[in-house]
């Protein structure tokens, strides 16, 4: 329940954490910029049992709507056959009707 001032100070994030693990850690791991957390998705969508999931979430019919479901098919399976990496644009669609599925068609 910090202030947001009391976690910045000047240009570092994360202030107080910080001095709290340099107690205990290296300063190389408790200094490091923050990053994400990447999800190997590329690599999954090459696995079948991933690929396929997709591909069904793809051909449902809700999906006409918003996207051509051909060149949804062409893009999964030119990343799935290592042809071209479409994984960038394939996991934004994915993400995106997972997101309207659930909230526009669920309830």
């Amino acid at each position: 329940k910090l202030k947001p001032k009391e976690k910045i100070k000047g240009n570092i994030s994360k202030y107080l954490l910080r001095e709290s693990a340099s107690l205990k850690i290296p300063e190389k791991w408790y200094d490091m910029p923050k990053k994400g957390f990447p999800v190997p998705f590329k690599e999954y969508i090459k696995n079948e049992k991933y690929y396929n999931i997709i591909k069904e979430e793809f051909s449902q019919s809700y999906v006409k709507e918003f996207f051509n479901v051909d060149e949804l098919m062409r893009l999964l399976d030119l990343h799935y056959k290592g042809t071209k990496e479409t994984h960038r644009k394939i996991y934004t669609i994915y993400c995106f009707l997972l997101w309207y599925k659930e909230y526009f068609l669920n309830n």
